[in-house]
């Protein structure tokens, strides 16, 4: 419904969820829809959560526990992945190191404009 820009909503499921607030969420190009994990469950008729978050210690080898998460997340769906945050944070880091370094020379190209 674009001619009413502050009401929105989501079809997901033959179910609508109304669109309550908007955020900056850098995680997939912001693309990301916040919905009531219980709501969610109902529609999908999925009766357990499948959002698991690991944090391992800064010493722990990654690799061996990744794959043993990964083999077990694939022998109940193959359709499951592993998501890393890690590579995610460095790739948006990087982007907004770039966007804070164009915006720190933004004054004085202006300011060169302004004295031509």
């Amino acid at each position: 419904m674009f001619s009413q820009p502050l009401v929105q909503s989501v079809r997901l499921f033959n179910k609508t969820f109304s669109v309550v607030g908007v955020c900056v969420d850098p995680i997939n190009n912001g693309r990301v829809l916040y919905v009531s994990l219980k709501q969610l469950q109902n529609i999908t008729s999925m009766p357990n959560i499948n959002v698991v978050l690991v944090k391992f210690a800064s010493s722990a080898d990654r690799a061996a526990p990744l794959a043993q998460i990964n083999a077990e997340i694939h022998s109940v769906n193959p359709d499951f992945a592993i998501m890393e945050l890690d590579d995610a944070l460095r790739e948006l880091l990087n982007f907004l190191g770039s966007a804070w370094l164009t915006v720190l020379f933004l004054p004085l190209f202006t300011l060169a404009s302004a004295a031509l």
